[in-house]
């Protein structure tokens, strides 16, 4: 019987490394045949392996994940974009601003690694392992918004994270999901605002407003910013500490009639200190706005 499973077992194996030269073979003999080709070049097709890996990253949409624990209690949800954390509390937005620190940028901050997660690609995260990395956390805070809002998750991502912190079992977190956005509701009476992302440069935010909702009870304190600068096209220009920059994009406000949308023309306006807030022209109060 021992005799007759070492047969079994040696012809498995015989069986495993046939196999496995059979793969070495078509290998070599592919690779072969690509190296004979003279138009095949390994600079490019490694640059256009890197640019593929970079456009799917991009588009991989940001996810907001549900803290179950594994971080500050404070923090309601967690999301990682390209080159930035950001942090949902119940108070607003914390973002921890993530860029290569070269020498470059530490004699000229300001020159081309401005800070902007609702502009396109503005953020640089680091560039190799061996760069220092800058970090510069800005809060975006809700002022006199309702602290205990209902904020919740809503559309469901596909998988879910596992966190094992230690060798403390009671510290263990696992299945926590991710939502596509997130949703605060009555943070100022009838209003809501969501959080989503688009890709995972560019994070967005829309306030909703119910019918009689007072758009000026909206204020937004950006907490660890220098100052604030409207441009020539009426966009908010954030100023941080260490000389880059966060843009606050022009608002598309519009309601909706019959299932099309009408536009509604607003601007960001300056509050106080680091705080702005919108002003809308004359609008339909008894429907819904969106911006």
């Amino acid at each position: 019987m021992i005799e007759k499973k070492s047969r079994i077992a040696y012809c498995g194996l015989a069986g495993l490394v046939l196999l496995a030269c059979s793969v070495l073979l078509i290998f070599f003999t592919s690779a072969r045949k690509i190296s004979q080709n003279r138009s095949f070049s390994k600079t490019k097709t490694f640059a256009a392996s890197s640019t593929l890996l970079r456009d799917l990253y991009t588009k991989v949409p940001l996810g907001f994940e549900r803290n179950d624990g594994q971080t500050d209690a404070r923090v309601k949800f967690i999301a990682q974009g390209e080159g930035y954390a950001l942090f949902l509390t119940a108070t607003g937005a914390v973002f921890a601003l993530h860029r290569a620190d070269t020498p470059s940028h530490r004699r000229d901050r300001g020159a081309e690694a401005s800070n902007s997660p609702s502009s396109d690609a503005r953020m640089r995260p680091s560039a190799s392992p061996s760069q220092r990395t800058a970090t510069q956390v800005l809060q975006v805070k809700l002022v006199g918004a309702n602290p205990f809002s209902q904020i919740e998750g809503t559309g469901r991502l596909s998988g879910n994270s596992n966190y094992f912190i230690g060798n403390d079992s009671s510290r263990w977190r696992t299945g926590v999901p991710s939502y596509a956005k997130v949703r605060y509701r009555d943070v100022y009476p009838g209003i809501d605002i969501v959080y989503y992302g688009i890709g995972r440069r560019q994070l967005e935010y829309d306030f909703v407003l119910a019918p009689g909702a007072d758009p000026k009870a909206i204020k937004l304190r950006f907490e660890g910013a220098s100052g604030l600068v409207r441009d020539r096209d009426g966009e908010m220009i954030v100023r941080l500490l260490d000389g880059g920059k966060m843009i606050q994009r022009m608002p598309t406000i519009y309601q909706e009639r019959s299932g099309k949308r009408e536009k509604v023309d607003g601007k960001c306006v300056i509050r106080g200190k680091n705080t702005i807030g919108f002003d809308l022209a004359a609008y339909d109060h008894q429907r819904v706005v969106f911006y």
